[in-house]
C-alpha cells in the first residue's frame, strides 16, 4: 500500500498549504489528483488521513457496484442489475481494495458512471447529456487517465453503430471532449 501513503501525504501537504506536494518532498506528477483531493475533503471530517482514504476507497467501491448494477439493469434488466451489483461488491478484489487506500474503486465508480452517461447521451442526443458524460469522464481521468481511450473507443464505436440521426450526433459528440477538457485542464 505504497501508493496509500503517497495519496495520504499529498492530501496532508494539501491541508497544509503546502501544496501538491508528494512523500519525497517536491511536487508531485505521477499521481492523478481525484484521489487525494477525495482523502483531504474526507480528512476535514475525521483528522486521520489513512481513515479517510479508507472511507473514500469504500465509498468508491460501493459507488462502483451501484454504477455496475445500473449499467447491466439498463442492458439485461433489474435482476441482471442486482445479480452485477452484488457479485461487483462481493468480489475478494474489490473487497480488498475498498479497504486499502488505493484509488482504483473511485476509478471505477467514475469510469462506470461515465459509461452510463455516455450511453444515455447517445439516447438523449441533447448537448448536456454529453457534456455530462465528459464531465464525469473527466473526473475519472483525474483518478487514472487511462480513461480517455475506453471513453473515446465507446464513443466512436456507439456513434458508428448508430442507425439514425448521425448528423446531430455529429454536433453534439464535441460537447463531450470539450468539457473533458476543461475538467482536466487544472492537472494539464
Amino acid at each position: 500500500e505504497n501508493e496509500g501513503a503517497e495519496y495520504a501525504t499529498i492530501a496532508k501537504n494539501l491541508q497544509r498549504g503546502i501544496g501538491y506536494v508528494g512523500l519525497h518532498g517536491t511536487p508531485e506528477v505521477y499521481f492523478p489528483p481525484a484521489f487525494p483531493a477525495g482523502i483531504y475533503l474526507v480528512a476535514f471530517l475525521t483528522r486521520d488521513f489513512l481513515l479517510a482514504g479508507r472511507i473514500v476507497a469504500l465509498l468508491g467501491g460501493a459507488l462502483a457496484a451501484i454504477m455496475a448494477g445500473m449499467l447491466a439493469a439498463r442492458w439485461f434488466g433489474r435482476p441482471a442489475g442486482f445479480l452485477a451489483a452484488t457479485l461487483t461488491l462481493a468480489t475478494p478484489l474489490m473487497l480488498g481494495i475498498s479497504t486499502a487506500v488505493l484509488s482504483e474503486t473511485t476509478y471505477m465508480a467514475c469510469s462506470l458512471a461515465g459509461i452510463l452517461l455516455i450511453w444515455q447521451a447517445f439516447e438523449k442526443r441533447t448537448t448536456g447529456a454529453f457534456a455530462a458524460a465528459g464531465a464525469m469522464m473527466g473526473a475519472a481521468h483525474l483518478t487514472k487517465p487511462e480513461v480517455m481511450i475506453y471513453a473515446t473507443l465507446l464513443i466512436v464505436l456507439r456513434f458508428v453503430v448508430a442507425r439514425t440521426g448521425k448528423r446531430l450526433l455529429l454536433l453534439r459528440i464535441p460537447w463531450f471532449f470539450v468539457v473533458y477538457g476543461l475538467v482536466i485542464s487544472p492537472y494539464m
